[in-house]
């Protein structure tokens, strides 16, 4: 499923709530839900294996939450819930 939420909608949300495979657009960042690790030997019943890309770069999201180039807070917390 593809969705496009605000950020003050995607505050709300939970990644739990989505499935593998989900993409999730918010400003200028997208989401990408998955629950298996990229070498196909973990699933986890939590999509710790989410990542994010800039839309506007390509790059992915460096994993440390406040750094530059890492998560906005506001999406770590989403993916943790």
């Amino acid at each position: 499923m593809n969705k496009t939420v605000t950020r003050k909608e995607l505050k709300s949300l939970k990644a739990s709530d989505f499935k593998s495979g989900d993409r999730i657009e918010c400003r200028k960042y997208l989401l990408c839900i998955e629950y298996t690790s990229r070498d196909k030997l973990h699933t986890y019943s939590t999509p710790m294996c989410s990542y994010i890309i800039n839309m506007y770069t390509g790059e992915m999201l460096d994993c440390t939450p406040g750094v530059t180039g890492g998560r906005p807070y506001y999406i770590n917390d989403f993916l943790g819930r």
